[in-house]
């Protein structure tokens, strides 16, 4: 490998999926050089001095082709402490001529420009439809950034990139008290002009913690639910409480924080009764946006392996797992065109309680008048018919 390094440059590619398929990709792509498989930030930096050091010796965490065959050198550890790693190089992306914030838009957030960042990494819990945690972390240890480290990058998207707000697309934020405590302290400490939202879990929320979110900037957050019932919790690995998801959608209400819920249809060993017991759920639900998704079993994950290895697996037409489409999984005792119109009539419904309802209108309203304020007029029109477009693309 390493007497070619020098001939012509190199393409190398990470992410859960080139993470699955790593050996398939290079074996039907000859364009691509080495897969990074898991965690790969630290396997890059090492692959880049092997190129330059043929001496070295080819690092754990890549895939490449040797005399023909497919080298695979395992995955590589988990970075920890996190701290190691540096702030991501935000003006350099994504090009080196200009940096174009908007490409770390999400479209929960309700104040423009904002931009991610991650405050953790990995999650304790196991649910089976999970990919980042399996595919990436192997289900590793939970891992957080020193909360000063994480406000001194708030600090510097705020002074360099004029960011009005921070979405922490950790994949659950709420998972340590002291952690979030630690960063709405340290906001605090700093008086820091900064709207937050996240992804977190409502099991791990109460109001002192919602209360001191609030308090700190917090704006929005999102919490998946998955299912309202319990078999189906219990199947998935999802520890949700449905009396605690209540309690929390009605504490967001009260501290003026956006909720979002998730919802998944067709998971492995749901029923129409199960489905239609998610979707009243849903509909009586207090949150102000909501998900409802085709379960969609990526690979990498727990839920692809089993799906595929009961036969019901229909498609590998990586374009359709969108969440949107049921073309993909085929369930002997489940009418899959039932499923498509539960969904779209589960949205239908949400939808109308939102303009019927009175108390639901007044809060709706407070969100909507918010989001106008925040991201002014034609980018809420833009963001908000682009959601409309995509939901519909594939009817």
């Amino acid at each position: 490998v390493g007497s070619e390094m020098c001939i012509r440059d190199r393409i190398a590619i990470g992410g859960a999926h080139a993470s699955t398929f790593a050996g398939e990709i290079l074996s039907h792509n000859n364009a691509i050089d080495f897969i990074l498989r898991g965690e790969y930030e630290l396997s890059l930096l090492k692959l880049a001095k092997f190129m330059r050091n043929s001496e070295e010796e080819l690092p754990k965490g890549v895939v490449c082709r040797e005399n023909g065959k497919i080298i695979d050198k395992g995955l590589p550890s988990l970075i920890d402490p996190l701290d190691i790693l540096p702030f991501p190089a935000r003006d350099i992306f994504p090009s080196n001529d200009y940096s174009d914030i908007s490409v770390y838009w999400d479209g929960f957030c309700q104040v423009y420009p904002a931009i991610q960042i991650h405050s953790s990494r990995g999650c304790p819990y196991r649910c089976y439809f999970c990919l980042w945690n399996q595919a990436i972390y192997n289900n590793g240890k939970y891992r957080t950034f020193n909360p000063n480290r994480v406000v001194d990058e708030i600090e510097e998207v705020i002074t360099k990139y004029g960011a009005r707000e921070v979405y922490f697309d950790d994949d659950n934020f709420t998972i340590s008290k002291f952690h979030v405590f630690s960063i709405c302290s340290e906001i605090i400490k700093r008086n820091l002009s900064i709207k937050w939202s996240c992804m977190g879990d409502a099991i791990n929320l109460d109001e002192e913690m919602i209360d001191n979110m609030a308090k700190s900037g917090c704006i929005g957050i999102k919490f998946g639910v998955e299912s309202a019932s319990n078999k189906i919790l219990k199947t998935i690995g999802k520890p949700v409480n449905l009396k605690k998801v209540r309690e929390v959608a009605k504490l967001c209400r009260k501290y003026k924080i956006k909720s979002h819920a998730t919802f998944m249809l067709g998971l492995l060993g749901e029923t129409e009764k199960d489905m239609m017991e998610t979707l009243k759920f849903a509909q009586d639900l207090k949150v102000d946006s909501l998900q409802i998704s085709i379960a969609t079993p990526l690979p990498g994950t727990k839920f692809f392996s089993l799906v595929e290895k009961k036969g019901f697996l229909r498609s590998k037409d990586w374009s359709l797992f969108d969440g949107k489409v049921s073309e993909i999984i085929s369930y002997p005792d489940l009418d899959w065109r039932k499923v498509e119109k539960m969904r779209r009539r589960g949205l239908l419904l949400w939808f109308l309680r939102k303009i019927i309802v009175p108390s639901e209108i007044f809060s709706w309203c407070c969100i909507i008048i918010r989001t106008l304020r925040g991201l002014g007029i034609h980018i809420f029109f833009k963001k908000t018919f682009s959601i409309i477009i995509d939901e519909f693309k594939n009817r």
